[in-house]
């Protein structure tokens, strides 16, 4: 039951921010394909990171106390590798295409690559975390 709740606690805001993205997109809204699509290669990519950032905690600097080695872990060992396997989604498919036609497409189709990358975190954290846990990081 607990990894149940778990899941529903980390994949329910995903759900949510997705409909309310779409809904929001008005203008000339995106076919639900391409944002599968997007949603799934963010979600491929997140392994990608995962795995990239399990080689990097191998050198250990995850577990410092001296402040240097430890925030460049966080910024370029974390941070940076998280957000360029966000950016990478959006930057394979749906950029490269003639769909990608205006500003607010940006927005939508990087947050639906994201919610693909948080849906792998929320699955991989329903595990490890108990539901106080899941809630902080909904």
């Amino acid at each position: 039951m607990s990894l149940v709740l778990n899941l529903l606690i980390g994949l329910v805001p995903i759900v949510l921010i997705c409909i309310f993205v779409y809904l929001r997109d008005g203008a000339r809204p995106e076919k639900p394909r391409h944002l599968f699509v997007t949603f799934v290669l963010g979600a491929v990519f997140a392994l990608g990171a995962w795995f990239l950032e399990g080689k990097i905690d191998d050198f250990g600097y995850q577990n410092s106390v001296d402040f240097l080695p430890y925030t460049l872990y966080m910024f370029l060992g974390v941070a940076l590798v998280e957000e360029l396997f966000k950016l990478l989604p959006v930057l394979l498919y749906p950029y490269r295409n003639t769909f990608f036609d205006e500003p607010l497409d940006g927005i939508v189709y990087c947050v639906y690559a994201a919610m693909g990358f948080a849906m792998v975190e929320a699955i991989i954290f329903a595990n490890i975390l108990d539901y106080q846990g899941m809630f902080a990081k909904a």
